[in-house]
This record gives structure tokens, sequence and C-alpha cells, in this order.
């Protein structure tokens, strides 16, 4: 009997021909032989070794890796990383911001303010920030002997539905307390400077509602109950007429000693997002799946059956 591993061919009274292992069992006394991995015995009655279709010889060290396996890991590789870089770069977010100043004036003090919509096809507006800043200048006129802490409200909405508004009273100023130790009316000038921030999101759409932060320098600024608005509130409707938004300061408890004053600015902020990926990054992720995807059958295809598979003789 040749030994194991050799690739001549071997009869065994007509019933297998041709069988070729790397390593063999002999089960001395039975004629049944099972191959094993890494394990050679041989001799005893009846020894045989396991055996393929007749006239088929194989390597005593099979390759499992056929031609082309390491070129097609390859390309699968690049056509995959190429498509990610191509999807990245194209899947940027984009910022539109916006300014506009504004002035306040008369008694009330109103201030105009303006912006463009949102109005890129195929984008898509993710947030809406809005930003105010400003400066506002109060005089109060107090009697003789009079002493007062002056609250203005500050109020905001857009025409036409678009932009955004202020719920309930809106805003309020509560302005440092002021005296008159005169025997004669006094007009004291109370100024300060203020913030007011939101975002409009995804999640506040599912509510409408907003609440902003807010701060000022010399006076308390209490934020409106809520900022109505919604990203939609933001982009171009049947006929593009704009934002438009009023911000209007309104003296609640004193009277007035002449027009309000003051100003600021208003920055509108749009991040967008452009379409998700374009026809020719898609093709290269395609390729470079397609290619995995033949690499990981051929090489299913190669792999050797189950050890411990007996013949018998």
């Amino acid at each position: 009997m040749a030994a194991a591993g050799a690739s001549e061919d071997f009869t065994n009274t007509g019933r297998v021909t041709a069988y070729l292992v790397d390593t063999v069992e002999t089960i001395p006394g039975h004629g049944i032989c099972t191959p094993l991995c890494g394990r050679h015995e041989s001799g005893g009655v009846g020894a045989m070794t396991a055996m393929k279709p007749s006239g088929v010889a194989r390597s005593a060290k099979p390759r499992f890796r056929r031609a082309g396996t390491a070129g097609l890991r390859i390309l699968g590789s690049i056509c995959c990383t190429l498509a990610f870089l191509l999807a990245s770069s194209g899947a940027r977010a984009a910022s539109i911001t916006q300014v506009d100043p504004f002035t306040i004036a008369g008694v009330p003090g109103v201030a105009l303010l303006g912006f463009a919509e949102f109005n890129t096809p195929g984008h898509t507006l993710d947030r809406v920030t809005v930003k105010i800043a400003g400066t506002l200048v109060v005089p109060v006129l107090l009697a003789p002997g009079q002493s007062a802490t002056p609250i203005v409200g500050f109020d905001a909405f857009g025409a036409g539905g678009q932009g955004f508004g202020f719920a309930g009273a809106g805003a309020r100023f509560v302005l440092p307390t002021a005296v008159n130790p005169t025997l004669s009316p006094l007009v004291v000038t109370l100024a300060t400077g203020f913030k007011l921030d939101f975002k409009l999101t995804e999640l506040t759409d599912l509510t409408g509602v907003v609440v902003p932060t807010t701060s000022a320098t010399a006076a308390s600024l209490v934020p409106p109950t809520t900022v109505e608005g919604r990203r939609s509130d933001f982009a171009v409707g049947v006929v593009p007429i704009g934002i438009l938004e009023t911000f209007v300061f309104t003296p609640l408890n004193f009277a007035p000693g002449g027009a309000f004053s003051g100003g600021g600015t208003m920055t509108l902020g749009f991040t967008v997002w452009p379409p998700l990926a374009e026809p020719e990054t898609l093709a290269t992720l395609a390729l470079g799946l397609l290619a995995l995807c033949v690499l990981r059958r051929r090489a299913a295809g190669t792999r050797p059956a189950g050890c411990r598979a007996r013949i018998l003789a």
C-alpha cells in the first residue's frame, strides 16, 4: 500500500478507485478507513485509503484559495473605501447665515426685519437658528418724588404665517428702579443690552414650540412662555414673500418720557444637508459589495468537507 498523500491510483476489488487523502485512520479487520486531520496510522487487515472518484488525484496540501481571490479582495476594499469617501464628502452639512440690523423707534418701540426664505432645491433644511442681540433705551417719566420699576413688554411676530412669534404675553424687561427726588417731573433714561436665542429642529417640530434662552446686562429679561415656529415656516412657499419679522417694545406700568430707541441685529442661520448620495457614489459602492460577495462565494466553494467521513470498503 502506498504512503498516504501520494497521487497514485489504487484499486479495491473494483468498488472504489483512485482516492487520495492527506492522512487516514485504518480500522483493522473492518476494511473501513477514516480521514483524519494531522494523524496517520497504517497497517492492519483490510487496510485501505480514503478514496475519491476514479482518475482524480489531489495534492497532499490542497489550496483553498483560487486564482484571483486576492485581486477581488483588493478591488472590493478599494471600491467600498472610495464610495465611503465620496459619500462623506458629498454629505457635509452646509450653513446659510443672514444678518439683518434693526432699529427701535417710537412708542411703543417698533423694529422691522426681513430675511430670505430657505429655497435650495434638493437640499434638506435640518436646523433653524435665531439669535437676537441688541440694546433697548427707555425714557421713563416720573412725577415729583416718584419711584418706579419700569416693565417693558417685548413681542415678536412674523407676517403671513412665516417666521416665528412669541406665545402668550411675550417677553418682559424688568428695568432697574428709577427715582425722582426732585419737586418737578423728571425723565430718567434707562438702558440695557439683551440677547434671545433659540433653535428649531426636527424634535421641536413635533410640538411647534420651543423655549428660548435670554439674558440682559442691566435688567431682568423674562423669556416668553414659548416661541412658536417650525422649520417649514422658514422655507419658501407657493409664492416667495420672504420672512418679515416685527419686534414691538411696549411700556406696561409707567409713562414713557419720550420715544424708545436702541437697536441691534438678528442672525438667522439655516443648516442644510445635500442629497444623500449621487449616482456615481452608489455605483461605486455596489461594485465593491459585488466584489466582496463574489469573493465570499468563491471561498465557500473551495471549503473542504468535514473530517471523520467514513467510507465502507
